[in-house]
């Protein structure tokens, strides 16, 4: 479930970071606190319609950024499988709630499976909506004072297994392979592989260089655009030193105002290529896709 919730853009954004000592202890909540266990298993259309326009959507992942640095809840982001929401992911302001107070308060309304240490996102606090633990239907981890993370079990998303073929697969040749291609020629080399999300295609890689690539197509069914999903061990300087043995030069375009991450436009003068870069997410166009009168496309590249 990680590896997907990475896909999806959302790693970087929920990294555990526990904060307390360990116990529960039993002691009557005293906290207001957003329990959204409630929206496992809704509709993406009813999700939308409560929570309006997400600040970032990504294939079946929705956040709700906040601005407000001081706000108790930077963050809640979900994931739809099969058009429901099967996973929710609660990010919390630094120190805005004492962590035994976080678990009290879901001790006071679920059961409590305690304290699960090999967990592979860090320490958590169990709770769920059974007696046993085996026949639960919805699992809440808590995270220290840092993070909450609500889970469908009965909706949980298969994880597509790595592309037969690509597990080499580098940056640079992954957009000469989809880029401007025909996704239906793509379909009989990957369709085994290719997940369907909202808006394109995605493809699992999982290599030391790429997690998955995400495709766009026109209405002539031509890939347009596509995303690479770099590996989450990648810093930016690992990517600038990659593109740079290919002749692109990084230009620094400020900090996204959603993320907080550093933009990069990626050149290379010698082939007219360009794409842009955040926080190991690459976005390319094809200009071959991109109609002449596109008056929008005129104005990003002046």
């Amino acid at each position: 479930m990680k590896k997907i919730l990475f896909l999806m853009l959302a790693a970087v954004l929920f990294a555990a970071c526990s904060k307390d000592d360990d116990g529960d202890k039993p002691v009557t909540p005293t906290i207001e606190f957003n329990n959204y266990s409630s929206t496992l298993g809704m509709s993406l259309r009813n999700m939308l319609s409560k929570y309006g326009e997400p600040t970032m959507s990504f294939g079946t992942y929705y956040a709700y950024l906040n601005d407000d640095e001081n706000a108790k809840e930077q963050a809640v982001s979900f994931v739809v499988n099969q058009d429901k929401v099967c996973e929710v992911m609660q990010v919390l302001g630094e120190d805005a709630y004492k962590a035994e107070d976080i678990r009290a308060f879901f001790a006071s309304k679920f059961t409590a499976y305690g304290k699960d240490s090999e967990s592979e996102d860090g320490e958590a606090y169990l709770y769920g909506n059974n007696e046993k633990k085996e026949k639960a239907t919805i699992l809440i981890a808590v995270y220290g004072n840092s993070s909450v993370v609500y889970t469908d079990l009965t909706n949980i998303p298969e994880e597509p297994e790595p592309a037969e073929g690509l597990t080499d697969l580098t940056p640079e040749n992954a957009v000469s392979t989809f880029l401007g291609k025909s996704i239906a020629d793509i379909k009989k080399d990957f369709e085994e592989v290719m997940v369907a999300v909202d808006g394109g295609s995605m493809i699992n890689v999982d290599n030391d260089y790429l997690m998955a690539v995400f495709l766009e197509t026109n209405d002539e069914g031509i890939v347009a655009s596509m995303t690479l999903l770099y590996n989450e061990d990648l810093a930016d300087e690992d990517i600038i030193a990659y593109y740079d043995e290919l002749g692109y030069t990084a230009m620094p375009c400020g900090v996204d105002e959603e993320t907080g991450a550093e933009t990069y436009l990626f050149m290379n003068m010698a082939t007219g290529s360009m794409f842009t870069y955040s926080d190991c997410i690459g976005r390319f166009i094809d200009p071959n896709s991109v109609p002449e009168d596109d008056e929008d496309w005129d104005e990003d590249e002046d």
